[in-house]
Protein backbone atom coordinates (compact mmCIF):
# COMPACT_ATOMS: atom_id res chain seq x y z
CA UNK A 1 0.00 0.00 0.00
CA UNK A 2 2.96 2.50 0.55
CA UNK A 3 4.30 1.18 -2.40
CA UNK A 4 1.34 2.57 -4.26
CA UNK A 5 0.48 5.38 -2.96
CA UNK A 6 4.19 6.30 -3.16
CA UNK A 7 3.65 5.80 -7.27
CA UNK A 8 0.27 6.92 -7.56
CA UNK A 9 -0.38 9.86 -4.83
CA UNK A 10 0.79 13.51 -5.00
CA UNK A 11 3.95 13.95 -7.07
CA UNK A 12 3.93 10.57 -7.65
CA UNK A 13 3.14 9.96 -10.92
CA UNK A 14 5.22 12.38 -12.27
CA UNK A 15 7.92 10.58 -10.70
CA UNK A 16 7.45 7.11 -13.00
CA UNK A 17 10.52 6.09 -14.85
CA UNK A 18 9.10 4.00 -17.30
CA UNK A 19 6.24 1.35 -18.12
CA UNK A 20 8.17 -1.26 -16.12
CA UNK A 21 7.48 0.48 -13.20
CA UNK A 22 3.77 0.65 -14.38
CA UNK A 23 4.43 -3.41 -15.05
CA UNK A 24 6.01 -4.45 -11.87
CA UNK A 25 2.98 -2.88 -9.62
CA UNK A 26 0.73 -4.99 -12.12
CA UNK A 27 2.29 -8.25 -11.10
CA UNK A 28 2.07 -6.71 -7.45
CA UNK A 29 -1.60 -6.53 -7.06
CA UNK A 30 -2.03 -9.26 -9.74
CA UNK A 31 -0.29 -11.37 -6.91
CA UNK A 32 -2.36 -9.67 -3.88
CA UNK A 33 -5.32 -10.29 -6.12
CA UNK A 34 -4.95 -13.86 -6.03
CA UNK A 35 -3.59 -14.48 -2.39
CA UNK A 36 -7.10 -12.21 -1.50
CA UNK A 37 -9.19 -14.07 -4.20
CA UNK A 38 -8.19 -17.62 -2.67
CA UNK A 39 -8.77 -16.41 1.56
CA UNK A 40 -12.63 -15.68 0.35
CA UNK A 41 -13.28 -19.36 -1.05
CA UNK A 42 -13.05 -20.00 2.75
CA UNK A 43 -15.78 -20.39 5.69
CA UNK A 44 -15.05 -18.64 8.57
CA UNK A 45 -17.11 -19.60 11.66
CA UNK A 46 -18.09 -18.40 14.99
CA UNK A 47 -18.79 -19.74 18.29
CA UNK A 48 -19.63 -17.28 21.08
CA UNK A 49 -21.56 -18.46 24.58
CA UNK A 50 -23.68 -15.64 25.23
CA UNK A 51 -24.55 -12.18 22.90
CA UNK A 52 -26.29 -9.07 24.31
CA UNK A 53 -26.84 -6.22 21.95
CA UNK A 54 -23.91 -7.59 18.75
CA UNK A 55 -23.49 -8.06 15.41
CA UNK A 56 -21.69 -11.10 13.86
CA UNK A 57 -20.80 -11.65 10.12
CA UNK A 58 -19.71 -15.01 9.48
CA UNK A 59 -19.13 -16.09 5.52
CA UNK A 60 -19.75 -19.83 7.35
CA UNK A 61 -21.97 -20.67 10.29
CA UNK A 62 -22.64 -19.23 13.52
CA UNK A 63 -23.19 -21.19 17.06
CA UNK A 64 -24.20 -19.65 20.25
CA UNK A 65 -23.44 -22.15 22.96
CA UNK A 66 -24.96 -20.88 25.88
CA UNK A 67 -28.29 -19.79 27.41
CA UNK A 68 -28.72 -16.61 25.69
CA UNK A 69 -28.57 -14.38 22.53
CA UNK A 70 -30.37 -10.89 23.21
CA UNK A 71 -30.98 -8.08 20.81
CA UNK A 72 -28.34 -9.12 18.44
CA UNK A 73 -28.01 -8.66 14.44
CA UNK A 74 -26.42 -12.30 13.29
CA UNK A 75 -25.72 -12.41 9.40
CA UNK A 76 -24.38 -16.00 8.71
CA UNK A 77 -23.72 -17.67 4.77
CA UNK A 78 -24.25 -21.57 5.74
CA UNK A 79 -26.35 -21.37 9.13
CA UNK A 80 -27.26 -20.81 12.66
CA UNK A 81 -27.62 -23.07 15.71
CA UNK A 82 -28.59 -22.43 19.06
CA UNK A 83 -29.32 -26.17 20.61
CA UNK A 84 -29.83 -24.80 23.91
CA UNK A 85 -30.42 -20.91 24.40
CA UNK A 86 -32.83 -18.59 23.56
CA UNK A 87 -32.88 -15.59 21.20
CA UNK A 88 -34.48 -12.75 22.07
CA UNK A 89 -34.88 -9.59 19.84
CA UNK A 90 -32.89 -9.10 16.87
CA UNK A 91 -32.80 -11.07 13.53
CA UNK A 92 -30.98 -13.73 11.94
CA UNK A 93 -30.32 -13.48 8.55
CA UNK A 94 -28.94 -16.84 6.98
CA UNK A 95 -27.85 -17.10 2.93
CA UNK A 96 -28.53 -20.94 2.19
CA UNK A 97 -28.59 -23.75 5.25
CA UNK A 98 -30.67 -23.83 8.29
CA UNK A 99 -31.53 -21.62 11.23
CA UNK A 100 -31.48 -23.73 14.46
CA UNK A 101 -33.11 -22.15 17.91
CA UNK A 102 -34.44 -23.64 21.23
CA UNK A 103 -36.41 -20.24 21.41
CA UNK A 104 -37.50 -17.72 19.43
CA UNK A 105 -38.88 -14.10 20.91
CA UNK A 106 -40.13 -14.15 23.81
CA UNK A 107 -43.56 -14.00 26.18
CA UNK A 108 -43.90 -10.22 25.87
CA UNK A 109 -43.87 -10.60 22.15
CA UNK A 110 -40.40 -8.56 21.35
CA UNK A 111 -39.97 -8.11 18.23
CA UNK A 112 -37.68 -11.42 16.49
CA UNK A 113 -36.70 -11.97 13.12
CA UNK A 114 -35.28 -15.40 11.60
CA UNK A 115 -34.45 -15.14 7.66
CA UNK A 116 -33.38 -17.67 4.93
CA UNK A 117 -32.21 -15.74 2.21
CA UNK A 118 -32.23 -18.18 -0.67
CA UNK A 119 -32.98 -21.91 0.92
CA UNK A 120 -33.29 -23.89 3.91
CA UNK A 121 -35.42 -24.64 6.72
CA UNK A 122 -35.47 -23.23 10.19
CA UNK A 123 -36.42 -24.71 13.07
CA UNK A 124 -37.49 -23.91 16.92
CA UNK A 125 -38.53 -25.43 20.20
CA UNK A 126 -40.77 -22.50 20.94
CA UNK A 127 -41.95 -19.42 18.94
CA UNK A 128 -43.10 -16.75 20.33
CA UNK A 129 -45.86 -13.81 19.14
CA UNK A 130 -44.09 -11.60 17.10
CA UNK A 131 -41.24 -12.99 16.05
CA UNK A 132 -41.39 -12.86 12.27
CA UNK A 133 -40.11 -16.23 10.02
CA UNK A 134 -39.14 -16.10 6.35
CA UNK A 135 -37.51 -17.69 3.39
CA UNK A 136 -36.40 -15.78 0.55
CA UNK A 137 -39.31 -13.27 0.27
CA UNK A 138 -42.21 -14.63 1.90
CA UNK A 139 -42.81 -13.80 5.34
CA UNK A 140 -44.88 -15.33 8.34
CA UNK A 141 -45.89 -13.87 11.78
CA UNK A 142 -46.49 -15.47 14.59
CA UNK A 143 -49.69 -14.14 17.38
CA UNK A 144 -49.56 -16.61 19.26
CA UNK A 145 -47.05 -19.11 20.71
CA UNK A 146 -45.97 -22.37 18.70
CA UNK A 147 -44.27 -25.38 19.30
CA UNK A 148 -42.44 -27.76 17.76
CA UNK A 149 -42.04 -25.18 14.81
CA UNK A 150 -40.49 -25.83 11.57
CA UNK A 151 -40.70 -23.13 8.32
CA UNK A 152 -39.41 -24.43 4.92
CA UNK A 153 -40.53 -23.77 1.19
CA UNK A 154 -42.30 -26.33 -0.90
CA UNK A 155 -43.54 -25.86 -3.79
CA UNK A 156 -42.38 -22.12 -3.86
CA UNK A 157 -45.12 -21.64 -0.82
CA UNK A 158 -43.49 -20.93 2.64
CA UNK A 159 -44.93 -23.78 5.12
CA UNK A 160 -44.92 -23.09 8.53
CA UNK A 161 -46.13 -26.24 10.78
CA UNK A 162 -46.23 -26.22 14.42
CA UNK A 163 -46.01 -29.86 15.22
CA UNK A 164 -47.60 -31.65 12.45
CA UNK A 165 -50.16 -28.75 12.44
CA UNK A 166 -49.52 -26.23 9.26
CA UNK A 167 -50.43 -22.80 10.74
CA UNK A 168 -50.12 -20.49 8.02
CA UNK A 169 -52.49 -21.81 5.36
Amino acid sequence: VDRLAKIFLGRGPLDIAGIHEIDDVLRTLQHWEGILSDASRHSANIKARYLQNSELDASGTVEITGKGCYYSRITAAEGFTMQHGLFRGGEINVDNGSIYVKELGGPTGVDTKAHLVHDGTISAQRVYPNVTLGIQNQYFKTDQELSSVKVLLAGGVLQVFSGSFQVNG
